[in-house]
C-alpha cells in the first residue's frame, strides 16, 4: 500500500505529489550536482511522476529530511541516518521491492544495514566517483564529426545504448523490451540528448545528456563500440560534446565506476575533477 498523509507533526513516509513540488525541488538543490537526475526528472515530468516511478519523501515536524525515487533501482537523497533508515524501511515493505540503489556512498552504506537483511544475492557492489566539469576547465579540440543524433538513427543508437548497459550492469533492455525501450531513445533524440560521431554511416561514439538543470547538466550512456575502441573516438567525441552540452548547461557531471580507469583518464585528461563517492548495490532479483 502506498504511504498516506497523516495530520501529525511527527516524522513520517508520504507518497509526493503536485503541490509538493517546488518544496521538494528546493531540498534538493541544496546539493544540486548529487541530485541532477532526480531534479532533471521533477523539472521534466513534474509530481508525482510517470506511471512507472514513484516518489515518496520523509519528512519531520513538516521538514523534508530525504526523498527518494523508486523507478528501475533507487536514487536516495538524505540528510541523517534515521531519513536512511525510514526509506529502507519503507522500500523493504513495498510492492515490488526494488533491491537496487544508487547514492552517495555514506547513504547506501547506511541503506545496506537494511538491503543486506533481504536473501537476495548481490549482483554487484561498486563505488562510483562523481566528476564534475566547469567550462573554463575544459581542454578539447574541435571536432565537426560530433553531432546530434537524427530520428532515423534511433535503432543504431538504442542497439549501442542497451549493450552498453549489457556491458555495465548486465541488462540488455533492447533484447528484452525492444519495442518500448526503442520508443525511449526515440523521445530521448526528439529532445535532443543523444549525441554521436559517425562515420560511413556507422556510431563509433555516442553519449547521452540524461538531466539538464539550472545547475548542471549530467552525462550518461558513453560508449564506443568494441570494435572502435582505442582509435582515439572517445577523446575526440567526449571533448566536442563537452563543448556543445556547456551551451546549453552551466556545468557537466557524470558518475564513474573507480575501477574504470581508461574512463576516468579520458575524463580527467578533458578537465573533469572528483567531487564525491557514489556506491551502487544490485541485489539479483527473483523471478
Amino acid at each position: 500500500m502506498p504511504p498516506e498523509r497523516e495530520h501529525t507533526q511527527a516524522s513520517q513516509i508520504v507518497r509526493l505529489r503536485r503541490d509538493d513540488q517546488e518544496a521538494v525541488y528546493q531540498f534538493l538543490a541544496t546539493s544540486p550536482i548529487e541530485n541532477v537526475a532526480m531534479m532533471g526528472m521533477l523539472l521534466e515530468e513534474g509530481l508525482p511522476g510517470n506511471g512507472y516511478r514513484e516518489f515518496v519523501g520523509y519528512r519531520v515536524g513538516g521538514a523534508w529530511h530525504a526523498i527518494a525515487c523508486f523507478s528501475g533501482d533507487i536514487s536516495l537523497f538524505a540528510t541523517d541516518d534515521a531519513a536512511v533508515d525510514a526509506i529502507a524501511d519503507y522500500a523493504m515493505r513495498r510492492v515490488p521491492m526494488i533491491p537496487r540503489i544508487i547514492a552517495r556512498k555514506d547513504v547506501v552504506d547506511r541503506y545496506w544495514q537494511t538491503l543486506r537483511r533481504t536473501p537476495l544475492p548481490v549482483q554487484f557492489d561498486r563505488r562510483q566517483l562523481v566528476y564534475t566539469l566547469d567550462p573554463q576547465d575544459l581542454r578539447a579540440a574541435p571536432e565537426p564529426r560530433m553531432r546530434l543524433a537524427r530520428p532515423d538513427e534511433a535503432e543504431q543508437v538504442a542497439r549501442l545504448a542497451s549493450a552498453m548497459s549489457n556491458e555495465e550492469i548486465q541488462m540488455d533492455p533492447y533484447r528484452d523490451h525492444p519495442l518500448s525501450y526503442l520508443r525511449l531513445i526515440e523521445h530521448r533524440i526528439r529532445m535532443q540528448r543523444y549525441y554521436v560521431l559517425e562515420e560511413g554511416g556507422r556510431i563509433k561514439f555516442q553519449v547521452h545528456l540524461n538531466s539538464i538543470t539550472p545547475y548542471a547538466g549530467q552525462i550518461t550512456g558513453v560508449y564506443t563500440p568494441p570494435e572502435f575502441r582505442r582509435q582515439g573516438y572517445a577523446q575526440a567525441g567526449m571533448g566536442a560534446f563537452c563543448r556543445m552540452a556547456l551551451e546549453r548547461v552551466p556545468k557537466l557531471c557524470l558518475f564513474v565506476n573507480d575501477f574504470n580507469k581508461p574512463a576516468i583518464a579520458l575524463y580527467e585528461s578533458l578537465g573533469f575533477k572528483p567531487m564525491m563517492e557514489y556506491r551502487a548495490v544490485f541485489m539479483r532479483a527473483a523471478y
